[in-house]
Formats: C-alpha cells, sequence, structure tokens
C-alpha cells in the first residue's frame, strides 16, 4: 500500500505534516478532512517516484505526475476494460462498477490507480479526465475513446470496442511468439550440434589423420583449426560474446 506525506492547514492557519498508509489520494483527502485540515500538499513516499498532487483553483486536486515501479500489462489492461463493459452494459453505476473490479484486480498497483480514479469520479470527476492522469496505464487513444463514449451516451459499446481491439492484439502476440518458438528452437538445436561437433567429433578425427600421417585438404585443415581454437580457446568466445 501506498504511504503518502502530507502538508495540510488547521482553522487556525497552522501548518501539519504527516504521514498516512492509504490505497489513493483520495483516501487522504477524506482523512484530512475528519481531522478538519485544509490539504496543501500531498506526495508519495512510497510505490511512486512522481510528485502525486497539489491545488489548482477549483480547490480540487491535481495530479502532476505519477509513475510506476512496474509497469502495467496489456494483458491487465484488457482484462479490466472487458469487465468494466460488462458491468457498464448492466447499467450499473461506475462507483459500483470499480467497487467491483477493485478487488478482482491481482495487480496491487493497478489496484491503487482504479482507486485513485472512483476516488475521482465520485468527486464529479468524468471517467476519461480520472483515467488521463495515469498516462502511464492508459494510453491517449484510450483516454480518447472514453471520452467519446461519456459524451455519446454509450460508454459500454466503446468500452467492448475497446476490449475488442486490445484481446485481438493480445491473440496477435501469442501467434508471433508461437511462430518464432519452432525457428528459435531449431536454431539452438542446430548450435547446439555444430558445437558437438567442433568440440568433440572433429577432434577425434584429427587424431586418426595426425597418427596416420596423411595429407589433409585445405577445407579440412581450416576445420580443424577452427575447432583446436574453440575447444583450447572457448573463453575467448564468451568474451566476444
Amino acid at each position: 500500500m501506498p504511504i503518502y506525506n502530507y502538508q495540510a492547514f488547521d482553522g487556525e492557519g497552522t501548518l501539519h505534516k504527516g504521514t498516512k498508509d492509504a490505497i489513493s489520494e483520495s483516501e487522504v483527502r477524506q482523512f484530512l478532512r475528519s481531522k478538519d485540515l485544509f490539504p496543501k500538499e500531498i506526495r508519495t513516499s512510497r510505490f511512486t517516484s512522481g510528485k502525486v498532487s497539489g491545488i489548482n483553483k477549483s480547490g480540487k486536486f491535481k495530479l502532476s505526475r505519477f509513475s510506476f515501479q512496474k509497469g502495467i500489462s496489456s494483458k491487465v489492461l484488457t482484462q479490466f476494460t472487458r469487465q468494466l463493459e460488462v458491468l457498464l452494459d448492466a447499467t450499473i453505476p461506475y462507483d459500483k462498477a470499480f467497487q467491483l473490479i477493485i478487488p478482482q484486480t491481482e495487480d496491487s498497483g493497478f489496484q491503487s490507480i482504479l482507486s485513485d480514479i472512483r476516488g475521482r469520479v465520485i468527486e464529479g470527476g468524468s471517467l476519461a479526465g480520472a483515467m488521463e492522469m495515469h498516462p502511464q496505464v492508459f494510453p491517449a487513444m484510450y483516454v480518447s475513446m472514453v471520452r467519446s463514449g461519456e459524451n455519446a451516451g454509450n460508454l459500454g459499446t466503446i468500452m467492448s470496442r475497446l476490449a475488442d481491439y486490445y484481446e485481438e492484439q493480445e491473440r496477435m502476440r501469442s501467434k508471433i511468439k508461437g511462430a518464432l518458438i519452432y525457428p528459435a528452437f531449431m536454431m539452438f538445436f542446430g548450435l547446439a550440434v555444430v558445437i558437438f561437433m567442433i568440440t568433440t567429433i572433429v577432434p577425434k578425427i584429427t587424431r586418426i589423420f595426425e597418427s596416420q600421417s596423411a595429407a589433409l585438404p585445405l577445407p579440412t585443415r581450416i576445420l580443424m583449426g577452427v575447432s583446436d581454437f574453440v575447444v583450447n580457446h572457448w573463453f575467448l568466445l564468451l568474451l566476444a560474446i
């Protein structure tokens, strides 16, 4: 769970500083309000590396920068998009939809982001605007489509299209990985065979020819020289790699 450092004024104008364990920035705000404190600034001391908020002219907090210690995979984003689409199609409000999705999210960092988005939506912000505060998670195209869906009143349809798009991207990535497995296997297998031949078979053949003092053709002598180099100076190859 993130740890937030905060600065806040009381009713007499005295500045108070402290820390608070919270799921999101919204939870810190609620905590300060319960203590009759007026937030001046909130920063994360763990989990994120950026400055989280100050107060803008409207009195609301603005996320100036938010960065993950680890990225959110496209698989996690795809799953979230499909879950939200299903819940919106069932006419479940944003607040309740996020409340249902957050516990099902295994990525703790993404849970924190979703909690922050839920808090912003509860306070009256748009879903697209809340997502826009987290560009490391939600691409500009994603946010733009969500905004158009909100404006047109068909967000469920937009989320369905986004989910279809990301699922197709996942399928394409899986196909590409699958298509590369066999060539990669054959390449490594072939390399292993060559190394085995050079380090094991060729030296034995070399000893046989040397014992018979036979004259060898140039290609054979080159191959034996390569074999001798690999066997006796393999560490140089490792350094070169």
